[in-house]
C-alpha cells in the first residue's frame, strides 16, 4: 500500500495485523522505531467512507481498517484498498489540506476534498497503485523517483517495496519523519551575539558593509520570499551575521511564515500540542534567523519540503480539472453534485461526532439544514 502524495508505503500495524505478509515490512535496520510508527499510520478518505475520512491502520495485502476508537467510535470497518480509496500518511494529508486551503473540520474544507476526489478519481491500480493520473510525482521538489523500487504483486494490494533500494538511489533521507521540527529558541543566545560582536570594527571596506544599517535592512526585506537568498546575504560576512541576529529577526520570521511548510499546521498543533511545545508558531518571538537556518538543514524538514512540493503538484493537476469541469462554479451541474455529496458526508461526519458529545437534537437540525434525510432526522 502506498501514499497518494509521497508514493512511499504504509507498513502493516504489528499490533493489529493478524497475518501480514512478511515482505510488507521494512527490513531490520532500515527504519527506527519512531519512523516505523509513522509509516504505520495514515488517513483513508473517499466517498465510500462514512464521514469521508478516517484515521486508518494497514493490515497488509489489500486490507485496511479504521482502527482508531478514540477518533472513530463507530466500530471496526474493513476496506479493500486498491482502486477504491485514497490513502495518505498523516502529514501528507495534513499538508495537502493546507495547500488546498481545506484546513479544519468544517463543511467548506470537506467540499474541497470532495471536489478533488470527484475530478481526480481513485488512484491507479497494478504497478501504478496510489498514483493519480497526470500528477508528475518524479518532477516535483527533490525529483524523487521510486518507480523502480516497486515490484508488482500477484494480487490486489500486494505490491512490494524495496526499502534498501532507497539508499542505493541516494534517497535514504526520505524515511525521516516530516513532522519533527527543529527546536525554536525563544531568545537569542547571548553567547552567540557576543561572539559575533567581538572585535573593534565589524564593518569591512567593501561597498556592501559600508552601507547604513537601514539600507541593508531594506535590501534584506526584498528577500523575504527567497529564504535561500536571505540566508546567503546574512552569511556573507561577520558584520551581516551580527546585523541579521540583532535587527533582522522579524524579516526572518516573515520568511519562515511565507514558506508555510516550515511550522506545524493547525491539525498538527491540535493533535500533538504537548509534543510540539517549543516549536515555532506565527506569534512566537525568538531567534527566527537560527530557525530559518535549521529548517533548511535537517532531513525531516527536507522531507517536509519535498512533500509540500508534491502537494503543490497535486493541486496543479486538480486546479486544471476544476477549471475544465467547472465543479467549483456555483450553479453548474458538477457543482450541484459536489454539494449533494458534501451535505451527506458532512452529516455523517457530525454523526460520528455525536458519539463524542454532539447532541442528537443538534444533529437533526444540521441534517435538515443540509437537506439530508437520515434515520434520526
Amino acid at each position: 500500500m502506498s501514499c497518494c502524495v509521497c508514493r512511499l508505503p504504509l507498513l502493516p500495524d504489528r499490533a493489529e495485523s493478524t497475518s501480514p505478509l512478511p515482505e510488507h515490512f521494512a527490513p531490520p535496520g532500515v527504519l527506527t522505531k519512531e519512523q516505523t510508527r509513522y509509516f504505520e499510520r495514515g488517513t483513508l478518505w473517499g466517498d465510500h467512507i462514512h464521514g469521508f475520512w478516517v484515521d486508518t491502520r494497514y493490515f497488509s495485502s489489500n486490507m485496511i481498517a479504521n482502527r482508531d476508537p478514540k477518533n472513530n467510535p463507530v466500530g471496526l470497518m474493513m476496506f479493500l484498498w486498491e482502486q477504491e480509496f485514497i490513502t495518505m500518511h498523516h502529514t501528507c494529508f495534513r499538508l495537502l489540506c493546507v495547500v488546498l486551503d481545506a484546513e479544519g473540520e468544517n463543511k467548506e474544507s470537506l467540499r474541497k476534498l470532495v471536489a478533488l476526489e470527484m475530478v481526480l478519481g481513485p488512484p491507479g491500480g497494478g504497478i501504478d497503485c496510489g498514483r493519480w493520473p497526470g500528477v508528475n510525482y518524479e518532477g516535483a521538489g527533490e525529483e524523487v523517483d521510486t518507480r523502480t523500487l516497486w515490484k508488482l504483486g500477484f494480487a490486489l494490494g500486494s505490491n512490494i517495496f524495496d526499502w534498501r533500494g532507497l539508499a542505493r538511489l541516494g534517497y535514504d533521507w526520505v524515511v525521516h519523519r516530516p513532522d519533527v521540527f527543529p527546536r525554536f529558541y525563544t531568545t537569542v543566545s547571548p553567547e552567540r551575539v557576543k561572539h559575533l560582536a567581538s572585535g573593534t570594527d565589524l564593518r569591512g571596506t567593501d561597498v556592501l558593509t559600508r552601507m547604513p544599517s537601514d539600507v541593508l535592512r531594506a535590501i534584506a526585506s526584498h528577500l523575504v520570499l527567497e529564504p535561500a537568498a536571505l540566508a546567503q546575504l546574512s552569511g556573507t560576512c561577520r558584520f551581516l551575521r551580527f546585523l541579521a541576529v540583532d535587527e533582522w529577526q522579524l524579516l526572518a520570521r516573515d520568511c519562515v511564515l511565507a514558506l508555510r511548510w516550515a511550522i506545524p499546521c493547525a491539525a498538527e498543533l491540535q493533535q500533538d500540542a504537548k509534543k510540539l511545545e517549543g516549536t515555532a508558531n506565527k506569534d512566537a518571538q525568538g531567534d527566527w534567523m537560527l530557525y530559518l537556518s535549521h529548517v533548511h538543514r535537517t532531513n525531516s524538514m527536507r522531507v517536509r519540503r519535498w512533500v509540500w512540493a508534491l502537494c503543490g503538484e497535486v493541486k496543479r493537476v486538480a486546479d486544471k480539472h476544476f477549471k475544465r469541469t467547472r465543479i467549483m462554479e456555483k450553479g453548474t451541474m458538477r457543482w450541484q453534485e459536489a454539494e449533494k455529496m458534501t451535505a451527506v458526508k458532512w452529516v455523517e461526519h457530525l454523526w460520528i461526532s455525536a458519539l463524542q458529545g454532539t447532541t442528537l437534537q443538534d444533529l437533526r437540525k444540521v441534517a435538515r439544514q443540509n437537506g439530508v434525510k437520515t434515520a434520526f432526522a
